[in-house]
C-alpha cells in the first residue's frame, strides 16, 4: 500500500519543533525521587511506576497515584522546567478498586510500585483474555491512529518528541495484536526495529538526517496504521466478534477521537477518504471499519459521565448488533465512568479517564482555565 497523498511532503515543507533534549537515565530516577517526597501524603495509598523510560531524552515519565479519598484530592506538585521536561504530564488519579483491576482497562501492564500500600492486581479471567485485548485495541486505534500522525502531516508541522513517543505507543498496539494472534507478522516486526532503532540513535544522528527519517517513519507510521486496522478487522470478522444485525453506520464528534466508521471499509481507500474529507472540511476525522462503532455504542447504551458523553456526539443508525466479551466491555466503561467521576469529585487536571473519548475535566477552575488554554493552542497550532 502507498502512502498516496504525502508523496510530497519532504522536510523543507514542513516545521520542525519540540525537539528531544537528551537527559541521562540518572536525571529521570531524580526526577522519580523527587515525586516520591513531594506525594508523601496521608491521603495517598499508593505511588505507581506507569510504564518505563526505555529511551532517555525522548521517554516521559508516568505514575499513578492511588487515592485513599478521592474527595479530598491530591495537592498540585510544583517542579521546575527539567523536571517537567521528563514527566510531561501530569499523573493518573484511581482510587483502589480501579487500581486493582487496572488489568480490565490495560491488559498487558505491569506498574511498578514507588511507595505505600502494595496492591494486589487482579488477574484477568484467561477464557476473556482474548476479548481483553481486542478491546483495548479498539480504544487505542479510535483514539490514536491513524491521528497521531496524520494531524501532523496534515498541517506540515511536526511535533518531535510527540512522534517519537506515539511510533512507540503504536509498537505496544503491535505487540499486543501479535499476543491476539499467536503469530509474528514480518512487516510488524520491521516497523517495532526501526521505531526502536530510530528512539535509541535518535541523539545520534545529525540534526539534517534525524528530520528526513522522521519524516519517512511518519509516512511508514501512516501505511503500517492502515495494514494493522485492516488485520484487526479481519480477525474481528473471522471470530464474529462484532456483528451488526441492523444498521450501518455511525459517526463521532467527540474531540480527539472524531471517526466516520463505514462500511466496505479497506485500506487502500479509508486514506483517501480521510484526506478529501480533511481538504473540504478542514477538520480530521479518521475513517474506520463500522464494527470498530460497536465499541462506543456499547459504552454509550452504558451511560455513567462517559457513556452520556459519547451519547451526544454520536450519530448512528444501528440499532440491533451482537458483542462477544459483553462483560469486559462493561467492565471497561464502568471503571472509566468510575475514574471520571473521580476526577469530577477531585478536580483533577488532565487524564479524567484512561479513555475518555474527547470528554476533558471541566471541575475546578484550573481545569476551566486548562480548557480555555487547550482550545487557544488548537487555534494557534492550525494557522
Amino acid at each position: 500500500m502507498k502512502t498516496e497523498g504525502f508523496e510530497n511532503i519532504s522536510v523543507e515543507r514542513c516545521k520542525f519543533y519540540n525537539f528531544p533534549v537528551y537527559y541521562p537515565l540518572g536525571k529521570y530516577h531524580d526526577a522519580v525521587e523527587l515525586v516520591k517526597k513531594k506525594y508523601k501524603s496521608n491521603n495517598i495509598k499508593s505511588l505507581y511506576l506507569f510504564g518505563g523510560f526505555s529511551s532517555p531524552g525522548i521517554s516521559d515519565i508516568d505514575f499513578l497515584i492511588v487515592l485513599d479519598n478521592p474527595k479530598k484530592g491530591v495537592q498540585r506538585v510544583f517542579i521546575n522546567k527539567e523536571n517537567r521536561y521528563l514527566i510531561l504530564h501530569p499523573s493518573y488519579i484511581v482510587n483502589e478498586h480501579i487500581a486493582k483491576n487496572l488489568r480490565v482497562i490495560y491488559p498487558p501492564i505491569e506498574p511498578i510500585l514507588l511507595q505505600g500500600k502494595d496492591l494486589e492486581i487482579s488477574a484477568l479471567d484467561k477464557k476473556l483474555l482474548d476479548y481483553y485485548l481486542i478491546y483495548v485495541t479498539l480504544d487505542v486505534t479510535i483514539r490514536h491512529f491513524p491521528r497521531d500522525f496524520l494531524e501532523q502531516l496534515f498541517i506540515k508541522k511536526i511535533d518531535v518528541r510527540k512522534s517519537l513517543l506515539r511510533m512507540h505507543a503504536l509498537t505496544h498496539s503491535l505487540v499486543v495484536y501479535h499476543k491476539l494472534v499467536s503469530k509474528r507478522i514480518k512487516v510488524f516486526d520491521r516497523y517495532i526495529k526501526d521505531v526502536n532503532d530510530l528512539r535509541k540513535n535518535w541523539f545520534k544522528i545529525d540534526e539534517g538526517n534525524r528530520k528526513e527519517k522522521l519524516i519517512e517513519m511518519l509516512k511508514q507510521s501512516v501505511t503500517l496504521t492502515y495494514l494493522f486496522i485492516d488485520k484487526l478487522n479481519s480477525y474481528i470478522q473471522s471470530k464474529k466478534i462484532l456483528e451488526i444485525k441492523k444498521g450501518s453506520k455511525a459517526v463521532y464528534h467527540g474531540f480527539q477521537n472524531q471517526t466516520f466508521f463505514i462500511q466496505g471499509w479497506n485500506q487502500n481507500s479509508a486514506l483517501k477518504k480521510c484526506i478529501d474529507y480533511y481538504e473540504e472540511n478542514g477538520k480530521l476525522y479518521s475513517f474506520l471499519p463500522v464494527a470498530f462503532a460497536l465499541l462506543p455504542i456499547s459504552y454509550a447504551r452504558k451511560g455513567g459521565l462517559i457513556g452520556e458523553h459519547i451519547r451526544r456526539g454520536l450519530e448512528t443508525d444501528i440499532v440491533d448488533y451482537t458483542i462477544k466479551g459483553k462483560s469486559v466491555v462493561e467492565n471497561r466503561i464502568n471503571l472509566l465512568n468510575e475514574q471520571m467521576e473521580i476526577t469530577k469529585v477531585s478536580k483533577h487536571s488532565h487524564f479524567p479517564a484512561f479513555f475518555e473519548y474527547g470528554l476533558k475535566s471541566r471541575y475546578g477552575f484550573i481545569n476551566i482555565f486548562i480548557r480555555f488554554l487547550r482550545r487557544i493552542k488548537i487555534i494557534i497550532v492550525n494557522l
